[in-house]
């Protein structure tokens, strides 16, 4: 099936591919920032303590079998560590 033409009309002010930002992080500015610069922010955050990466549960190596059963259940809402020493 074809793909179907746009009827919007792109603003005269900006790009057709520009898409407002989130306003709570970015004001109204465009988002149209290359992909490695979004990630560059997005681990400054991390290392900067802005935004951390909560740690949900550790298994040891032997349990690596649970731990990927808890991760594909989808209830896990931080990130899960597998030892390995």
């Amino acid at each position: 099936m074809p793909a179907r033409a746009s009827t919007e009309k792109p603003l005269p002010d900006r790009p057709r591919t520009a898409r407002p930002a989130c306003p709570a992080c970015h004001g109204s500015a465009p988002l149209a920032l290359p992909k490695r610069e979004l990630t560059g922010r997005a681990l400054r955050t991390v290392a900067e303590g802005i935004v951390s990466l909560p740690i949900t549960a550790e298994f040891a190596l032997e349990d690596a079998a649970e731990a990927h059963r808890l991760m594909g259940s989808r209830t896990s809402t931080g990130k899960l560590l597998l030892r390995v020493a």
